[in-house]
C-alpha cells in the first residue's frame, strides 16, 4: 500500500517539487511530545504547493499508518489510534517497502525516545537510501543511553554529573536524582533530597512516571540549569543558538509542562543572562561534534562553580510551538518556517 491510495493525504499533488515525509508517534512515553513536534512542520508544509506532504503515524506496536489530513491536528496519540483502527486502508504493511516506493526527497523523523532517538528509525530510512533529518544511528544510540553518553563525553574531556546505575555506587553526600536511563523530556525524573528511604520512594515514583525500570542515578547538582539547541552551520560546523536559563519555582523536581511552558512553574530566560553564555555555547557545540551529531540537537546542562556540566543530549530536538528550538532561533532572526526549511535543505 502507498499513501497515494489515500486521497486525504496531500502527497498526491502532482506539481510539487519537494516530496516530504513526516514520521511521528512511536512506543515511548514521549510519543505525545512527538505530536507537538509534528504540528509546526504540518503548518509550514501542508498548504505549500511546492511540497507533496505525507504524514506517517507509528503506533505502540511500530505499525505505520498513513495519517489522513483531517487528523493532522488531533491532540494525542490515543486519538490517532482510536480513529485509525477502523481505517485498514491507511495501514502500511511494510514500512521499508513504502519508503522505497514513494521516492521521497527527505524524511523528517519526529519520534522522540525509543525507536526514534535510539537509531532504529534512522537505520530503517537509511536502509532504503532516502535522505533524512537528524543524526545517524550510531550517534542516536550513544546519546539516548545516558550512561553511554556520559562515558563518551567524559572520555573526551567534558564534565558530566557523578552518576551510577545503582544509588549504592554514588559517593559523597547530598540529594540523588533518579531518572530513566533511556528517555528525555524530563519524564520520570524524580529528586530524592536525602539518601535514606527517600531514594526508594523516588525509584517507585520514577518507574511509575517513566514506565521504565532501567534507571540511573546522579548526584544532585548545585548550579543553574540551561538548555541550548545546536545546529549545523552553512560550513558544516556546529553552532549553538542562544541558551535558555531554567529557574525552577519552588525547587526541583518539575515536569515537562513546567519546564517548557513559560509561567507554568519554571522561569525561562533567553538568552542566558549571565557571563557564562559563550562558555555554554562553546561547550554545547563541542559536545555536538564529539558525539557525532548532525543537523540539529538539543543539549541540556548546568552551570556550576566548577564550570559547565552536560546532563542530557536530545538527538531529535523538539520542534513544538513551546520548544526551546524556536525561542532560541528567533534570537538569531529565524522564524519557525525559516528554521524548518533550512533543516530540509541540509
Amino acid at each position: 500500500m502507498t499513501s497515494s491510495r489515500n486521497g486525504a493525504t496531500s502527497g498526491s499533488r502532482g506539481a510539487a517539487s519537494w516530496n516530504v515525509a513526516l514520521v511521528f508517534g512511536g512506543p515511548s512515553r514521549e510519543r505525545d511530545i512527538s505530536i507537538g513536534s509534528l504540528k509546526p512542520w504540518v503548518v509550514e508544509l501542508d498548504y505549500d504547493p511546492s511540497v507533496a506532504l505525507t504524514v506517517y503515524f507509528v503506533d505502540r506496536q511500530l505499525t505505520w499508518w498513513v495519517l489522513p489530513r483531517e487528523f493532522y491536528y488531533s491532540n494525542t496519540c490515543e486519538d490517532f489510534e482510536s480513529q485509525l483502527a477502523e481505517q485498514t486502508e491507511a495501514r502500511v504493511e511494510d514500512s521499508r517497502a513504502e519508503l522505497a516506493a514513494r521516492g521521497f526527497d527527505v524524511v523528517v523523523p519526529l519520534v522522540h525516545g525509543t525507536y526514534g532517538e535510539d537509531g532504529q528509525l534512522a537505520a530503517l530510512i537509511e536502509s532504503v537510501g532516502v535522505p533524512y533529518l537528524f543524526s545517524t544511528p550510531p550517534a542516536m544510540e550513544r546519546t539516548l543511553d545516558k550512561v553511554a553518553c556520559y562515558q563518551h563525553l567524559r572520555a573526551a574531556g567534558y564534565a558530566v554529573p557523578q552518576f551510577a546505575t545503582s544509588p549504592d555506587e554514588l559517593s559523597g553526600t547530598g540529594g540523588v536524582v533518579v531518572k530513566p536511563r533511556r528517555g528525555g523530556s524530563s519524564i520520570g525524573v524524580v529528586l530524592a533530597p536525602d539518601e535514606s528511604d527517600g531514594v526508594a520512594r523516588a525509584i517507585d515514583a520514577a518507574c511509575a512516571a517513566g514506565g521504565d525500570d532501567d534507571l540511573m542515578f546522579e548526584r544532585l547538582i548545585d548550579g543553574q540549569e540551561f538548555s541550548v539547541v545546536v545546529v549545523e552551520g552553512p560550513d558544516g560546523r556546529p553552532v549553538a543558538l542562544a541558551p535558555t536559563q531554567i529557574l525552577p519555582a519552588g525547587g526541583l523536581p518539575y515536569d515537562t509542562r513546567q519546564k517548557f511552558l513559560h509561567g507554568s512553574g519554571a522561569r525561562l530566560t533567553t538568552p542566558w543572562p549571565g557571563p557564562e553564555v559563550e562558555t555554554i555555547r562553546s561547550t554545547a557545540a563541542g559536545a555536538f561534534a564529539v558525539l557525532g551529531l548532525r543537523h540539529m540537537a538539543r543539549i541540556d546542562g548546568f552551570v556550576t562553580a566548577d564550570g559547565v556540566l552536560i546532563t542530557d543530549v536530545n538527538g531529535v530536538a523538539g520542534t513544538g510551538c513551546s520548544a526551546f528550538t524556536f525561542i532560541q532561533s528567533s534570537m538569531a532572526g529565524l522564524h519557525h518556517g525559516q528554521l524548518l526549511r533550512r533543516q530540509l535543505r541540509a
